[in-house]
């Protein structure tokens, strides 16, 4: 039996589930692999959040964060940078932080 089950494989889950384990809850996360291979980007406070949640091997795959650019109404803007990753090796990364954690 556990306290706590956590739903999806996600950032806001794995790091959902490692809090809830370092507050002393018996917690297991369940999730699927993702079936269809895509990129997303990442900011920066996203980045920094899963580095403050002790997301080791998670960060460490992660690249340079590059130039985000958008074009609206004609108008460019490139005042932000992004973190792009691979899903799949991303998702990966956040299991592996997980169970290093001793959550199932």
């Amino acid at each position: 039996m556990r306290d706590i089950l956590v739903l999806g494989g996600g950032p806001a889950a794995c790091v959902s589930a490692l809090h809830l384990s370092r507050l002393g809850y018996s917690t297991v996360l369940l999730a699927q692999p993702r079936r269809d291979p895509f990129v997303e980007g990442l900011s920066a406070r996203v980045v920094e959040g899963l580095r403050n949640a002790g997301c080791h091997k998670t960060v460490e795959q992660l690249g340079e964060p590059v130039p985000r650019t958008s074009n609206w109404n004609s108008a460019r803007s490139a005042a932000n940078r992004e973190t792009v990753v691979n899903r799949a090796y991303f998702d990966a990364a956040l299991l592996d932080d997980v169970r290093a954690a001793d959550v199932p």
